[in-house]
């Protein structure tokens, strides 16, 4: 008895996080989303399936994007408090 209500507690859970994930994605307008990974790219205007050429473009962008951020972030005046 107390087994049985035990697993129904897990699916009332189960079903309740499963409602609540579904609601957050609805809400963020991404209910239809559907995980799939291109194989064509746009690179420079131009679409490409080269594998290599992908990924040392990904590479460069994910190598440069930390220090094109960090360039556009203006440097702060540092004050020295006197003691």
């Amino acid at each position: 008895m107390l087994f049985k209500h035990l697993m129904d507690v897990v699916k009332m859970n189960n079903t309740i996080l499963y409602l609540k994930d579904n609601y957050l994605k609805i809400l963020i307008g991404r209910e239809n989303d559907k995980i799939a990974i291109s194989d064509t790219f746009n690179i420079n205007n131009i679409k490409t399936t080269d594998a290599p050429k992908i990924a040392d473009e990904l590479c460069n962008y994910f190598a440069n994007v930390g220090l094109q951020f960090a360039s556009a972030i203006q440097q702060s005046k540092i004050i020295k408090a006197s003691l």
